[in-house]
């Protein structure tokens, strides 16, 4: 007749998965843009740069709370163009101004 399974404690096996890696080892490093000036570089900067999925609904909840930066108040227009995976939020706020 076979053992039952029963878990060690064995330092050498992580309990989880997500003891794996410490924090510091999951970041990249930083990279300091101001340097790049050309085209090539931009591109190349976008290249390198992290990348997050998230959901629309979560990204407008941020962007609801966004305010104009020249006279802070709210944007009361919002337009969104999507290109590919690309988002780009263009708002306009109560006294005309756009960002």
């Amino acid at each position: 007749m076979s053992k039952p399974f029963t878990s060690s404690s064995s330092p050498s096996i992580p309990s989880s998965p997500l003891s794996l890696c410490s924090p510091s080892e999951e970041e990249e490093p930083e990279y300091d843009y101001s340097s790049d000036t050309s085209e090539g570089s931009r591109e190349d900067r976008l290249i390198r740069q992290r990348k997050f999925i998230v959901f629309e609904q979560s990204l407008d909840d941020l962007i609801s709370k966004v305010r104009c930066s020249q006279c802070l108040t709210p944007a009361v227009e919002t337009a969104k163009t999507v290109k590919g995976t690309m988002v780009s939020v263009q708002l306009t706020c109560h006294n005309g101004h756009t960002s």
